[in-house]
């Protein structure tokens, strides 16, 4: 095995890894579709979280599918690519608490849902419980500017740092002219996520804390990938995803 390793890296001459591999990006997932993989999705490690079982601590990012946990103090950087608003229904904790599906806001069972409450934003649909859950998709960047499709659901009380989040979005010009402004993409800036200690009637919890921090050229593979998920998203690819 050892000799034809060797042999393959003779294989790509003088060109280099980098170049022989850049003339093939992306090929063979031709016929693979998002169903194939899981989106890893951003949350942020509570103390009754089950991780803090296998050593992770309260207050730490945590990437899914591999659980790789990064300090809530320093952070990660995601770049936004497009957003989405469900009603997402789950079954009681003490019956399982499985996700039962999603719907979309004008859905008729989540308009009879809003009719029948008693309490804002206190849903249900039978006994489970309908929670409005909006999804950020796009891109983290490790601190080896690697980049990687993610996600980040918020519901509860972390609906409150994203709509700051949105709101500081939103109002971002960016001057394309010595007369112009115009509003900036959301997948214009790199934001930096950090968590921090709150509380309320309840208890102590974390939450995001969410920083504008890096604008993001046009033209670079950022940019681009940024691009692809919002692309894949409006294609409809993401919509059997959920957290």
């Amino acid at each position: 095995m050892e000799a034809e390793h060797g042999a393959l890296e003779v294989q790509t001459g003088g060109r280099g890894l980098y170049a022989a591999y850049t003339e093939y990006a992306g090929q063979g997932f031709e016929q693979t579709t998002v169903s194939d993989y899981r989106i890893p999705f951003l949350s942020i490690v509570q103390a009754m979280s089950p991780s803090v079982n296998d050593g992770a601590v309260p207050g730490q990012i945590s990437i899914g599918i591999n659980s790789t946990f990064v300090s809530g103090k320093t952070g990660i950087l995601f770049v936004p690519a497009v957003t989405r608003r469900l009603f997402v229904e789950w079954q009681p904790r003490e019956l399982g608490g499985k996700f039962c599906g999603h719907y979309q806001p004008d859905d008729e069972i989540v308009k009879k849902a809003i009719a029948e409450s008693v309490a804002f934003g206190k849903y249900k649909n039978g006994q489970n419980s309908l929670v409005e859950t909006f999804y950020v998709y796009g891109l983290v960047i490790d601190e080896n500017d690697n980049l990687m499709e993610s996600a980040i659901a918020f519901s509860s009380t972390r609906v409150k740092p994203y709509r700051i989040w949105m709101t500081q979005a939103r109002s971002t010009m960016i001057q394309v002219s010595v007369r112009r402004s115009v509003v900036a993409p959301l997948f214009s800036y790199a934001y930096r996520f950090t968590t921090v200690l709150e509380k309320n009637n309840l208890g102590q919890y974390f939450n995001w804390r969410i920083k504008q921090e890096i604008m993001i050229t046009p033209g670079t593979d950022i940019f681009l990938m940024a691009l692809s998920v919002r692309d894949m998203f409006n294609s409809g690819s993401y919509n059997s995803t959920h957290e």
